[in-house]
């Protein structure tokens, strides 16, 4: 047991003295000093390598070729920990050397690179880098001092000083950094113990981030890089603290920066440009802090154009993982422009509010998200408040007191709310607005709360600003207003000229004023709430739809396009449509201005007096036409209808159609009943106030003629017309119908025969004259009257058409009354002594003759009865009753005439009457009805005297009525 103990003790004794002798032996040669020509070590190799041992090494090295193993660089990324260590093991090697030295180290064919470390001064000399440091060593530490230190890369020049602390293990370090293109100087201060870092760096100022870029080549993220070193622009900055404390791992780094930096930098006169185009957001001053994982940029005094911005601010986060922006616009008179459009467009926002130009105030945020290999995220809120703002959305303008436009837009979903009370679309529309976009379906859908709406043929009242739809008068308008109100109760002729050329011209300028008459009204007592819906999907064609009235409008690039689907939607707010007694139809009308229109419309279900040459009712019609500048023209599809309006001056065209004149009389149309009527006012005008009136057109239309003054007026001509009336069929020819100073002028014409009627305050004269049997014929449907003239003159007043007719030379035939009369005659054997003996045998042969009658509803009253013929004279009054046709008529027949010296010497029977021209008369009944009519002889003490009683209890005295309104129409120099 001894013996083998005894061995293992030699043996270790052994081992130790040999390791001691190889040991001795290497530092005495290295002691020496070691020699070798060439050695290669794989894909190394070294020439001429000196090694010795003094107190410490000493390695010299004339060649050091490293390119072979340069050429496989490796694909790993840069690991903190490795270089940690690295950082340690030269810390810790360095201090074994007293001289280290490699005159050439190849890199590559072009590239070497040298080191020398004499245990004083360490220089490094390699292409991109070269330096020099003093190295001071004692108990405690190692000092490390940057003579001089250039990272050509990056363009820095270092100076400073690193202390290593063996016992505790950290590196202290002081750098001041120098860029030399941007003359940054930066100052780093530091402590480490290779497993943490914590550091404090300030600068000084710099007018350029691109220092950076060298920093930031690993950075994949193109759209920051691009957003980093082309759109962000200032005058100087400076870092005033940069500090933070991370922990030397790969995964550690980054992240501990971003949760310990505490950072603040200051910059002057600072420009950020969202993209290009596009005008920047400026800054007096930027202070860019970083706290708690995010950077905060504050703005003194920013402008954006001619914006204040004060209160904006911009915030970055997520740098490492997924960068984004959050910039806040705050502006107490923020303006909306084509720039800010352009902003949101290029993040695909695009908005259809085209402008508003007042000042708003805008509180609002875009957040944008870098994603790597992604799309960009973007998100917009806040929004702007703003009053008496003009706005244009859709290219429809609109005025209102007050908006609100609140955005809500997510990568998600798109919605903009719109709010606007007291909005006008000039003074077309006024109403509240409370609604949202949606940018992803492209829809706009709004409650319209309509305080008023108001479309009218004046489009000065259309279009002018709103709040101005009252016309504040001028002095002179206001003495025109006061001159139409003229009552015309004071004699014209009584005027001095003056006074009467004021009134003439007052006259003239009202007539020139637009006609103004509302197409469409609706007041805020309707208190109407309805939806509007916008279809923006097509840009080219922009649909807006009001469901409830079955409007649509398409807003296309060069052309709106508005079509009314249902008149009856509308019909009880059209003042103008009402005034026409128009309930249904439909309408397209196009224009590119609105002030040049295109249209084609459908009036239905019409009950106007008239009818096509069929004899039915015309209850449909078509138009097409336009508007452009001061011209108008609209024609019907069937052509038998055309309206042309320029210069003021209109012409409408009828033809091919008839017009029924008891309906025209009984129409309840508000247009018919104002033409027979009046303004309704409840006031007639006396006979005095139509004759001055009348007297004054005279003298107005005289001026015009003067001075060559084109008066305002509305021509229609009319032909292949006839009229009915009551069972009655008037054929005419041409009719001209004339509208001038709020008065109706009508010719209608009949082969030689002319009717001239004037539709003067609500009364209807009429003065007929030259028509002919032929016509009298026609009207009555049978042969009455064998040649002859006949004339007519009259008025229709208060529902009674009072008036005189005419007869020259014509010859009664075919006339059931007369033929009564003629066979009484002939069964009275009195008569029969005393018939001259051409009575009867042709008919009745009248020289001259009138009548004086009055026509309502309900009777004709023949007040008068005159009719001188060659084979008897006839008088007499009487009533005809129009339901039924009763007749109850008086007469007096004189049959022979001019033989009173004959008469003298006959005894007289009672029932015949010796005139004062020595006539023999005979009174006559006339009763029963037009068609089978009763005639009786009565005495002439028993006068029936029934008739003019009648006559008397219905009409004012129709005698009277007719020599008023021939005097007043007895010079119709008013009607030229």
């Amino acid at each position: 047991m001894s013996k083998i103990k005894s061995k293992k003790i030699l043996s270790l004794v052994i081992f130790f003295l040999v390791i001691f002798i190889l040991f001795f032996s290497f530092y005495k040669i290295l002691s020496h000093g070691i020699n070798i020509q060439k050695l290669s070590l794989g894909k190394v190799t070294l020439e001429k390598l000196y090694l010795k041992l003094d107190n410490k090494f000493i390695l010299e090295l004339d060649k050091l070729n490293i390119q072979e193993l340069l050429k496989s660089p490796s694909n790993n990324a840069i690991d903190i920990e490795d270089i940690s260590k690295k950082i340690k093991y030269f810390t810790w090697g360095i201090a074994y050397f007293q001289k280290l030295f490699i005159k050439q180290i190849i890199l590559d064919k072009q590239n070497t690179a040298s080191i020398l470390f004499d245990g004083k001064q360490y220089q490094l000399l390699f292409p991109n880098i070269e330096a020099k440091f003093n190295i001071q060593e004692d108990s405690n530490h190692l000092n490390l001092e940057i003579v001089k230190l250039a990272l050509k890369n990056f363009k820095l020049d270092v100076k400073g000083k690193i202390i290593y602390i063996p016992i505790k293990h950290e590196i202290a370090f002081d750098f001041a950094l120098n860029h030399q293109e941007n003359k940054i100087g930066l100052q780093t201060q530091g402590i480490t113990d290779l497993k943490n870092i914590s550091m404090k760096i300030k600068s000084s100022s710099f007018s350029s981030l691109n220092f950076l870029k060298p920093y930031l080549l690993g950075i994949n993220n193109q759209s920051l890089k691009e957003w980093l070193f082309e759109k962000v622009f200032f005058d100087n900055a400076r870092i005033e603290k940069f500090n933070f404390a991370t922990i030397l791992t790969q995964k550690g780094f980054l992240s501990g920066i971003e949760k310990t930096l505490d950072a603040k930098i200051t910059i002057k006169s600072a420009e950020v440009t969202l993209f290009n185009d596009l005008d920047p957001i400026r800054s007096q001053e930027v202070i860019a802090s970083f706290q708690n994982k995010k950077l905060t940029l504050e703005l003194n005094h920013p402008t954006y154009g001619e914006t204040n911005l004060d209160g904006s601010k911009l915030e970055f986060e997520n740098f490492l993982r997924h960068p984004k922006i959050s910039i806040f616009i705050k502006s107490p008179s923020f303006s909306y422009s084509s720039n800010i459009l352009d902003i949101l467009k290029h993040y695909n926002i695009q908005i259809p509010i085209q402008s508003l130009d007042s000042k708003l105030i805008a509180d609002l945020k875009l957040t944008l998200q870098f994603l790597k290999n992604s799309q960009l995220l973007v998100n917009f809120g806040g929004n702007l408040k703003t009053s008496n703002s003009n706005i244009e959305i859709f290219h429809i303008p609109l005025y209102a007191k007050y908006t609100d436009v609140t955005f809500d837009i997510t990568p998600q979903y798109k919605f903009i709310y719109i709010k606007a009370q007291d909005a006008f679309y000039y003074n077309i529309l006024n109403s509240n607005l409370d609604g949202v976009l949606d940018l992803e379906k492209y829809t706009y859908k709004t409650r319209l709360s309509i305080t008023k709406a108001q479309i009218n043929t004046n489009q000065e009242i259309n279009f002018s600003k709103p709040f101005s739809n009252k016309v504040i008068p001028t002095e002179d308008t206001q003495e025109n207003i006061e001159n139409n109100n003229f009552d015309f109760t004071k004699d014209i002729n009584t005027l001095a000229p003056i006074e009467l050329k004021k009134l003439v011209l007052a006259s003239i300028k009202e007539d020139e004023k637009p006609y103004t008459q509302d197409l469409l009204y609706i007041p805020q007592e309707e208190n109407i709430i309805t939806d509007l819906e916008v279809d923006f999907s097509n840009s080219d064609n922009i649909v807006a739809t009001l469901p409830d009235f079955k409007i649509n409008l398409n807003i296309q690039k060069d052309n709106f396009i508005i079509a009314l689907d249902d008149f009856s939607k509308i019909s009880t707010y059209s003042p103008l449509l009402n005034h026409l007694d128009i309930k249904n139809g439909n309408a397209k009308i196009t224009t590119s201005n609105f002030k040049d229109f295109d249209f084609i419309f459908t009036f239905d279900n019409l009950t106007l007096p008239l009818y096509d040459t069929n004899r039915s009712s015309v209850n449909s019609l078509d138009f097409s036409g336009f508007i452009k500048d001061d011209v108008i023209q609209i024609h019907s599809l069937d052509k038998n209808i055309s309206f042309i309006r320029k210069n003021s001056q209109n012409k409408i065209q009828i033809k091919n159609y008839n017009f029924n004149m008891d309906e025209f009389f009984d129409s309840k149309i508000p247009a018919i009943q104002q033409a027979l009527h009046g303004d309704n006012s409840g006031k007639s005008p006396t006979k005095e106030q139509v004759a001055n009136k009348l007297e004054f057109l005279k003298q107005k239309h005289r001026y015009e003629r003067q001075h060559n003054i084109k008066p305002q007026m509305t021509n229609i001509e009319i032909s292949n017309m006839h009229i009915y009336y009551k069972d009655y069929i008037i054929p005419t020819e041409d009719i001209n119908i004339r509208f001038r100073d709020q008065r109706i002028l009508a010719d209608l014409t009949y082969k030689n025969g002319i009717a001239n009627l004037d539709f003067i305050d609500g009364d209807i004269y009429i003065k007929a004259s030259n028509f002919s049997a032929d016509f009298i014929n026609s009207v009555a449907q049978k042969k009455i009257f064998n040649g002859g003239l006949f004339t007519l003159i009259g008025a229709y007043k208060n529902k009674t058409f009072n008036g005189e007719l005419k007869i020259q030379n014509t010859l009664f035939e075919n006339f059931v009354v007369l033929q009564n009369i003629i066979n009484l005659i002939d069964t009275v054997p009195s008569l029969i002594v005393f018939k001259n003996p051409n009575l009867g045998a042709k008919g009745y042969q009248v020289s001259q003759g009138n009548v004086i009658f009055g026509l309502n509803e309900k009777y004709l009253g023949l007040e008068k009865i005159h009719l001188i013929g060659d084979s008897m004279d006839i008088d007499g009054n009487g009533i005809i009753q129009l339901s039924n046709k009763e007749v109850n008529v008086n007469l007096e027949i004189s049959t022979i005439k001019n033989f009173s010296n004959i008469l003298s010497k006959i005894p007289i029977v009672g029932y015949l009457i010796l005139g004062d021209e020595g006539k023999i008369s005979t009174n006559l009944t006339i009763n029963g009805t037009l068609d089978n009519p009763k005639t009786s002889v009565s005495l002439a003490e028993d006068v029936i005297t029934a008739p003019f009683n009648i006559l008397r209890r219905i009409f004012t005295p129709i005698d009277l009525m007719v020599d008023e309104i021939k005097n007043e129409i007895k010079d119709d120099d008013y009607r030229k």
